[in-house]
């Protein structure tokens, strides 16, 4: 994601190399990666050399969360500490704790302090955010956008030309990364009630007793295009909530308390609409059915998409 930030700005993101599993997960989203975003691959970061680039720009999703980081580039390393010493700009943009609650150790704490002193500027994907920031890191920190939500949905919807599938009638889109009975039973209780015909565009990608075949991550254009033909979303996953938001569709979220809520509950209030994230078969059918005030959400997310752009012109200066 962060990725479309650099090509904005001419700047190519370095990605780590991807084993045989991982390339054939990754068949259709490798492709829609070396189609719009220009990038370089990595077997170590220590392949970084001071000088390669003038800034380094960290983000987004749950990059700062200590138990989705411990491998490339590390906990520490999503502080930029292979560049403690050089010379170079650095910009946190919209990264997630995941959580409300601080899950660094006082080791990790301290370090992490340190070297988010060396940033120029600091934002965060949640509320919650600004206050671990500033709690623990001693730092501030900008409350902005995911980087997903600072393009229009017209700029999604250009990315399907060629890609285009005949669209699906009455649908139910259904994107739930944690599949189970009550998940089940939420999507039938939204399709009877909508009389919609439910269909999913998730695959088993994180499953690893799945036979690979299963885990191959669908095409972007597939996952852009149902989203575009849905009249309905039900998911359990942040960037399907956000997306639901930008192709202004309406939508339920199951709360998936394993993967973060705190993430949810902020882009929820953000626009108003925390009575979306529901737990419950009954939750689901109290809102199901109510209309969502799309002008007043579009009017807030066009003053935060200002903000949040404001805030990457601004730290990209160099002075």
């Amino acid at each position: 994601v962060i990725g479309g930030i650099f090509k904005l700005f001419g700047k190519k993101p370095p990605i780590p190399a991807p084993n045989y599993r991982w390339q054939t997960m990754r068949r259709h989203t490798g492709l829609f990666v070396k189609e719009h975003i220009d990038s370089i691959t990595l077997k170590s970061i220590k392949q970084v050399q001071e000088g390669d680039f003038d800034c380094f720009v960290v983000g987004s999703d749950q990059i700062w969360r200590p138990k989705y980081n411990k491998g490339f580039p590390g906990t520490t390393g999503a502080f930029l500490d292979f560049a403690e010493k050089w010379n170079v700009l650095r910009i946190a943009y919209s990264p997630s704790f995941g959580s409300d609650n601080w899950e660094y150790n006082k080791k990790q704490t301290k370090e992490c302090t340190r070297l988010a002193k060396k940033f120029k500027a600091i934002s965060v994907r949640e509320a919650s955010g600004v206050a671990l920031c500033r709690e623990h890191l001693d730092a501030e920190a900008a409350h902005l956008l995911d980087p997903t939500m600072l393009l229009g949905k017209e700029e999604y919807i250009a990315l399907l030309k060629g890609h285009e599938t005949p669209p699906r009638c009455k649908s139910l889109m259904c994107y739930i990364l944690d599949k189970s009975s009550d998940t089940d039973t939420l999507i039938s209780c939204i399709a009877e009630t909508k009389g919609l015909t439910p269909f999913r565009i998730s695959t088993r990608t994180e499953d690893k007793k799945a036979p690979i075949e299963e885990r191959v991550q669908p095409p972007v254009e597939n996952w852009l295009q149902a989203l575009r033909d849905a009249e309905f979303i039900v998911t359990d996953s942040f960037h399907a909530c956000a997306f639901s938001i930008l192709f202004n569709k309406p939508f339920i979220v199951y709360g998936n308390k394993e993967r973060g809520m705190a993430r949810f509950h902020s882009l929820l209030e953000l626009f108003g609409l925390e009575e979306r994230l529901v737990g419950t078969r009954q939750e689901a059918e109290a809102i199901t059915n109510k209309p969502i005030e799309w002008e007043r959400v579009n009017q807030q997310l066009d003053k935060k998409r200002n903000e949040s752009l404001d805030f990457l012109k601004n730290a990209l200066k160099q002075k």
